[in-house]
């Protein structure tokens, strides 16, 4: 978990305004239509803080996808508990674990998970274990970041009174010198970062701080890739998907029902001169504003789930339109719904768990427009003190929603020792109202670069214009040096850059930035800029860079992280290639293999002893299937690597050598028509084009040979930033240190690129049960196909229509 403080005056403040008694409880109850289970609810202790929220919500979610329809599971929240004397704690919640036996009444049974964790399997398999004469159940005696408890036995050691004075040392102390009280769990419920195994591990625990994929405190961590990132962001872009929220208008949270009890009057109803700009653009002519009435009227005491200890209540649907009954414009006629809808000092005084509904009904709610202004200095009457990029990405996520709405945030903040200042987001009006943006691709000579960024654009479904640059010596140069320019550009053998200027660039590698950013700089400032790879400048420049692992950048909000490389293989292109080769396979036994070969690419080489390896392995893969080897070389293969390759085949198989010009080439129709692949470790492009199928994909690995300059580079690298370098006592990295920390802030200001390394993009393949090693076993479980080309092509989409800061 995380290390964090409380100790600024902000911190401080906002924990006073939030700080709650006891956990409160969100009930998720038999689904409709589903038998009721006659066996008792789950009960689970969710230890958690407020910068954790999208992890919280993942978390509900991922238990949402596995639990038995016909249980009752009571998720017991502990957040901002009251009487807690924090000193030297790790997280915001490192204490309330223990004070569980005492919020469970003392009886029964509790499981407790920190907030970094989500199930992939029911944990009522976890529930209903039998503790036998143990007191709770946990991998270790002292990791208690998930824990099986029996609240009548723990009660002694563990309770209100010791939890909140004692410290977490003295705490575990008193129980790990009692004979018995502890029992082993299985470590399928607890698997921490890669001892997690797709298909056997129960629970999916993200210990390692800076690599957690939701990034929760930015300002401590400069946070790295996690392996496994994919299986959490999986999770949140299907959440996003079904509009999924832990609270609703429906179930708001048990502070809101308090909030809104109390009532506020109606401030003067004035509209920003901002919204008013943005309103006369859009030809808005109904404005509904939202207060602290507003929200009286959709909401009513029976409407809310029980809390701890509270009786249960009846839940009724109340439709937000009705509850506006009454808002007229200007010229008195009722509405039900309107052009714009207004909330000005209304969302910061909400329970932080509230905003995300709130916002999606108002999103719900306006045609045209959402206006927003927030406070985000403290205040005694705010119960959702939040900085300006929190409230950004909260804004942004209900929008993506709803891109046929505009949007506007502005965030009264305030700096260290400074005045107040609004902070003003915008989503982007003329992308908006576009039916389809200008864009352009910058291509040069690499056939790599070429066809990803000919792959992204036409998964866009725009027209686009394809820009061919060539370069002179003077692309050698540091770009930094260059700045926005056409130095390094040879004209006359380049694509003419002149208006009508695009609205979105599309690019690739260090030599067509320059020329990017000059494009920007002529246009002022306008088109968006997607990159894809290193970007070799500040990152902050980027709309959106896009980057597969072996270039290991730093994840930042405008970073999408790929699997492999993007690539132009289509389910159209597949098909054909499939009706063109079928008949010329068909003789072959089932099930077929393709062995797809690459060559040298530094520092892998692929030699005539390595191909002959490969060649017997795989025949003796295919063997054993029953099966034959549909074979293939690439551009890459050495003739020498490839004579020794055939010459070690066996069986039944399918020979192609590949020749440059050649038009008859099967790689396309083995993608197609294959049951299974063998990839060689130093192409990533094959590797990603096989895992695209979702068919099962076994990986050999070439010999690495690094020279000399390569193996100096490494080395220093490692010994500066300490990446990889530093393991716990399970073998997991080690918390980032400052060393660390600087280097990812060097890459992020563009002044150092990490070498590239294609062992990060086999790591997180393997981790993620996408490819296995030649001669293991593969992953047990479903194999998702890699989406990457359809998600980048959908953040592109929402990048032309999202948001940017403005003055």
């Amino acid at each position: 978990m995380t290390m964090t403080t409380r100790s600024t005056p902000q911190r401080a403040a906002e924990g006073a305004a939030r700080e709650r008694p006891r956990p409160y409880v969100v009930t998720l109850g038999v689904r409709p239509g589903a038998p009721a289970s006659a066996k008792p609810p789950v009960r689970i202790f969710l230890g958690t803080q407020d910068a954790q929220w999208r992890a919280e919500r993942v978390f509900f979610y991922s238990i949402e996808q596995v639990r038995d329809p016909g249980r009752v599971y009571e998720i017991h929240v502990m957040k901002d508990l009251a009487g807690y004397v924090r000193k030297g704690w790790r997280t915001g919640f490192t204490n309330y674990r223990f004070a569980i036996p005492d919020y469970a009444g003392r009886t029964g049974k509790a499981i407790y998970n920190d907030v970094d964790q989500i199930y992939t399997a029911d944990p009522a398999l976890l529930f209903d274990l039998e503790l036998g004469e143990h007191g709770y159940l946990a991998v270790s005696a002292s990791d208690t970041s998930v824990m099986l408890l029996d609240c009548a036995r723990m009660a002694a050691w563990w309770n209100l009174e010791t939890a909140t004075r004692g410290s977490k040392d003295q705490l575990l102390g008193k129980v790990k010198g009692q004979r018995g009280l502890w029992g082993p769990l299985d470590g399928g419920w607890n698997a921490r970062d890669l001892e997690f195994a797709e298909g056997r591990s129960m629970l999916l625990h993200y210990t390692a701080m800076h690599t957690q994929p939701w990034h929760p405190f930015p300002r401590d961590y400069a946070y790295r890739r996690h392996p496994l990132g994919e299986v959490w962001y999986r999770l949140e872009r299907a959440a996003d998907a079904e509009g999924y929220q832990v609270f609703t208008r429906e179930r708001p949270s048990p502070m809101f029902r308090g909030l809104v009890a109390q009532g506020s009057e109606a401030g003067p109803a004035v509209v920003p001169p901002a919204c008013e700009k943005l309103a006369a653009a859009l030809g808005v002519q109904s404005v509904l504003r939202v207060d602290m009435q507003t929200l009286q009227r959709v909401s009513r005491p029976d409407c809310h789930p029980r809390e701890s200890g509270g009786p249960e209540r009846a839940t009724e649907q109340l439709p937000w339109t009705p509850a506006l009954a009454g808002v007229t414009t200007e010229n008195g006629q009722q509405v039900q719904s309107s052009d714009a809808v207004v909330a000005v000092d209304l969302l910061q005084r909400l329970p932080g768990e509230d905003v995300p509904w709130v916002l999606e009904e108002m999103f719900a709610q306006a045609g045209k427009l959402v206006y927003l202004s927030v406070d985000c200095q403290e205040a005694a009457a705010s119960l959702c003190v939040r900085e300006a990029g929190w409230w950004r990405a909260q804004v942004a996520a209900a929008a993506a929603r709803h891109p046929e709405v505009v949007w506007r945030l502005d965030a009264i903040d305030r700096t260290r020792g400074g005045q107040p200042a609004t902070v003003a987001y915008q989503s982007n009006l003329a992308g908006a109202k576009a039916a389809a943006p200008r864009i352009w691709v910058l291509v040069g000579s690499r056939a790599g670069d070429r066809s990803q960024l000919l792959a992204l654009a036409e998964s866009l479904g725009w027209p686009f214009e394809v820009k061919e640059l060539a370069y002179n010596g003077l692309h050698n140069l540091p770009n930094w040096l260059m700045g926005g320019s056409l130095v390094s550009l040879d004209r006359a053998r380049s694509s003419p850059l002149a208006p009508p200027w695009p609205d979105l660039i599309i690019d690739g590698g260090k030599r067509s930035v320059p020329v990017a950013r000059w494009i920007r700089a002529q246009s002022g400032g306008q088109p968006r800029w997607v990159h894809v790879g290193r970007p070799w400048a500040p990152m902050a420049e980027f709309d959106l860079v896009v980057a597969a692992p072996q270039y290991r950048l730093p994840p930042r909000p405008n970073v999408v992280a790929l699997a492999g490389p993007l690539h132009r293989v289509t389910a159209e292109r597949l098909a054909e290639a499939a009706t063109a080769w079928e008949e010329r396979l068909r003789h072959l036994p089932r099930p077929w293999i393709a062995l797809l070969a690459g060559g040298h690419s530094a520092p892998y080489v692929l030699d005539a002893a390595a191909a002959r390896r490969l060649g017997h392995a795989a025949s003796a893969e295919a063997g054993a299937a029953g099966g034959s080897l549909l074979v293939t070389t690439s551009a890459r293969t050495r003739p020498d690597a490839a004579a020794a390759l055939f010459d070690a085949l066996s069986g039944n198989c399918y020979r192609h050598r590949w020749q440059a010009g050649g038009t008859d080439n099967p790689y396309l129709a083995y993608l197609a028509l294959a049951d299974g692949f063998i990839v060689t470790s130093d192409s990533a492009s094959m590797l990603a084009e096989a895992c695209a199928t979702g068919k099962p994909v076994a990986m050999f690995e070439v010999p690495r040979r690094p020279g000399f300059t390569g193996r100096l580079l490494a080395a220093i690298e490692r010994l500066a930033t300490g990446h990889g370098a530093r393991k716990n006592y399970r073998g997991m990295p080690k918390q980032q240190d400052w060393l660390a920390r600087s280097f990812d802030r060097l890459a992020e200001r563009g002044l150092f690129m990490p070498l590239r390394d294609l062992r990060e993009c086999h790591r997180e393949l393997l981790a993620r049960g996408l490819v296995h090693r030649l001669g293991e076993r593969p992953a047990q479980g479903k194999r998702e196909p890699i989406d990457d080309r359809q998600r980048v092509a959908a953040r592109v989409r929402q990048l032309m229509t999202g948001d940017r800061r403005v003055e």
